[in-house]
């Protein structure tokens, strides 16, 4: 059987049982009286295309998991209404459903929040309109009415500052006629409920993708008409929250590299005065990821500390806090989230080994409500070799954590080193180390090290800044020191080193191959590689302006210094570099770049585009070939024993 063959047989392995079911769970509605959870999460209906967002529902009495009933098409963003008589989600992108009957007509954009009132008589919604880009680190083009641009359709972009916007608008339930909208000129990336005559939204003054690092936090008064700015943070800010009687707000401010993956610092405002100031949490040193109230005096926040999943519970009358949980395991997919079923905390918990539960947190112990593992998750599993943390230090003395995956076998072994995304992200004991190649690497014996170099979330504010102005800095020699440090223990063979990585990875992975000579193969997806020609683009210069802390004029500044395809001639390392043709947020134009560049100069590489895919690959036949592609080339050039 051949390579591309035995990954097939790999993916129908994998992917087969789940055929025609929810095979995930991304957003958990529990109904208020707790009997039920109405789930999104991605189903494949055959082993072919690109995963739909569809709906499940779990019986929480007999643990019963089914398909939800809904028309054809996608399903997601399911939310209860507060007294429990009503469904709400969003069907195929545009349209809201009411328990199962279309309410009005489709927008024309996206929906992409819809939250219930207190007394559920309105809807607060959130329409991106069409020609949006996608959100945030999707990067995959620009919203269509019907999701997909028609084949003839040209790309137009005019001046900067001018596009489709992001907006709110409250709804009556019972008419569907709007009762209040955000005004122009604010573009609204995120909105909540705060009380029954305020709303609580992260706003920028432009449609931008780049503008959200540019965001505010501000309150709309939606009976009079008013609006007033509560914050203008020094670094981004998201995941906005409300009390139930509308007296604090709370946001949380970090340093972060991607509008849907913020991380840190949990700041409350109290609305009662009149110039309210942002108090600090105390936080319990967790990167905070989400927060929710369970009353009007009492918050939970969750997050990453470490190489855990924490939440903790903050008391404002009394300004203190606690920790309520604790996890070794993962809860969320991109980043921790909790959600509310009465008095009843609920979340999805998995780790390497073990598939997506859901769970309900009560007392601080966990309860499994329904399992949604399956025979493919377990075929995964026991082919994806073992996980443990490992620990070393930098060039400084810093501790430095990641992930080892390790294959069955003796060591030494070839050994992946896999840089995540980002570069404000991290690795934890999650399902396949976040990437649907990492257990398929490990079945083909390689071992995979998952670095969180300094800049990862988790370990502070202080931490995750190492890494702004210092991009494929001091963080090259935390990866760097990993890989020496695995071969010193005699896990790692010193002559079979790659690197991979997506994103921030990639552009880690295009770097490293210029820095150091030690890699005998590497693979650069979605990768930044000339910071001058990013800037002016891709969908987010901001990004590079606050990362590099630098300047695009500036000839001999960091856009220069830390630009892989300026030193494509100290490259040696056979490299694969695969970008998406529709990927706006890192164009395939970089990966382009520096596979001419290195192939100027006689290194061994290829360069691979997908024509339907952005940021990600997402559809299976496409991810299929990518890993083919990736297994052919390390076995090229390290094959495993």
């Amino acid at each position: 059987m051949g390579l591309q063959e035995s990954v097939w047989e790999y993916f129908k392995r994998a992917h087969e049982p789940a055929l025609g079911r929810l095979r995930s769970a991304v957003a958990l509605a529990p109904s208020p009286d707790g009997k039920q959870i109405v789930f999104s999460g991605a189903m494949l209906d055959k082993l072919e295309g690109t995963p739909q967002l569809r709906l499940g529902v779990v019986d929480t009495q007999t643990v019963d998991i089914r398909n939800y009933e809904t028309p054809a098409g996608s399903a997601r963003n399911p939310v209860w209404s507060p007294d429990g008589k009503t469904l709400a989600y969003v069907s195929n992108e545009s349209q809201i459903v009411l328990n199962g009957s279309p309410f009005g007509k489709p927008v024309a954009g996206t929906i992409e929040e819809i939250a219930w009132s207190r007394d559920s008589k309105r809807l607060l919604v959130r329409v991106a309109e069409t020609g949006a880009d996608a959100s945030g680190a999707a990067g995959s083009g620009k919203i269509h009415t019907n999701g997909v641009a028609a084949s003839w359709e040209p790309y137009v972009e005019g001046v900067l500052s001018t596009g489709a916007w992001r907006r709110a608008r409250i709804l009556d339930a019972a008419t569907g006629a709007t009762q209040w909208q955000s005004p122009q000129g604010d573009n609204v990336w995120e909105a909540v409920w705060c009380a029954s005559d305020r709303v609580v939204a992260i706003v920028s003054s432009d449609p931008t993708e780049s503008s959200w690092y540019l965001a505010r936090l501000v309150v709309y008064d939606v009976v009079n008409n008013g609006r007033r700015e509560l914050h203008r943070a020094k670094e981004e800010i998201g995941m906005p929250s409300a009390s139930p009687d509308g007296r604090y707000v709370t946001v949380i401010e970090a340093c972060c590299s991607d509008r849907t993956l913020v991380a840190g610092e949990l700041k409350l405002f109290d609305l009662q005065s009149s110039q309210p100031q942002a108090r600090a949490i105390d936080t319990l040193a967790i990167d905070v990821t989400h927060s929710l109230w369970v009353s009007d005096n009492r918050l939970v926040f969750v997050g990453v500390r470490r190489m855990e999943i924490v939440a903790g519970e903050y008391d404002v009358a009394a300004a203190k806090s606690r920790e309520i949980w604790r996890t070794s395991e993962s809860i969320g997919f991109d980043f921790p989230v909790l959600w509310r079923a009465g008095d009843t905390l609920v979340t999805v918990i998995d780790s390497y080994g073990h598939y997506q539960r859901i769970v309900a947190i009560e007392n601080g112990n966990e309860r499994v409500v329904a399992d949604l593992s399956h025979d493919g998750t377990e075929f995964v599993a026991q082919h994806g070799g073992r996980a443990e943390v490992v620990t070393w230090h930098g060039r400084d003395g810093l501790e430095i954590d990641g992930v080892l995956v390790l294959p069955d076998g003796k060591a030494p072994f070839p050994l992946v080193v896999n840089v995540h995304g980002g570069p404000v992200f991290s690795f934890r004991n999650d399902w396949s180390m976040h990437y649907y190649y990492v257990p398929a690497l490990v079945s083909f014996g390689y071992a995979v090290l998952n670095p969180n170099p300094r800049g990862s979330r988790g370990r502070g504010q202080a931490f995750a800044r190492m890494v702004r102005g210092d991009m494929c800095g001091e963080d090259t020699f935390d990866i760097l020191n990993g890989v020496d440090e695995l071969i010193a223990r005699g896990i790692a063979d010193p002559k079979r080193i790659a690197v991979m990585g997506r994103s921030y990875g990639g552009y880690m992975a295009s770097w490293l191959v210029t820095q150091s000579d030690r890699f005998a193969a590497a693979v650069s997806m979605s990768p930044v590689t000339n910071n001058f020609s990013h800037h002016f683009t891709a969908n987010i210069p901001e990004f590079d302006r606050r990362f590099l802390d630098s300047n695009p004029y500036d000839s001999n500044g960091l856009y220069w210094k830390r630009s892989p395809v300026f030193f494509a001639q100290n490259a040696s390392t056979p490299t694969l570099s695969i970008a998406g043709a529709r990927d706006r947020c890192t164009p395939s134009g970089q990966a382009l770049e520096f596979h001419r560049a290195i192939a100027e100069n006689g290194v061994d590489c290829e360069l691979v585009v997908y024509p339907e895919e952005g940021h990600h690959v997402d559809r299976i036949e496409a991810q299929a070939d990518l890993l083919a592609r990736m297994l052919a080339w390390f076995a090229r050039f390290m094959p495993p024993s």
